[in-house]
């Protein structure tokens, strides 16, 4: 269900939260929150396509363990709204 926000960009620039009143890709944290607005849409993501030089830098920081780099992954998303590397200041 879509919630009324009065602030609501068709940007998104609403969830920005770091910096704030920037576009979502240049922001360095999102809001990411399950609730969904007038201007978006929910989408139920299966893969992410990551940049290999993130991957590699994800695969090193885990050791090479499958299981620890999609942990890192997942990590960086709940952290941060978004798939953006802390390292490689790359973002998806």
């Amino acid at each position: 269900m879509a919630h009324a926000f009065p602030h609501a960009c068709r940007y998104g620039t609403h969830r920005c939260l770091e910096p704030n009143r920037v576009l979502p890709q240049a922001a360095v944290r999102l809001d990411n929150s399950p609730v969904i607005y007038d201007t978006e849409l929910h989408v139920a993501v299966e893969r992410l396509n990551i940049d290999s030089a993130s991957l590699r830098q994800f695969r090193e920081g885990a050791g090479g363990d499958p299981t620890r780099v999609a942990a890192a992954i997942r990590e960086t998303v709940d952290t941060r709204g978004k798939l953006h590397n802390p390292v490689t200041g790359s973002r998806a």
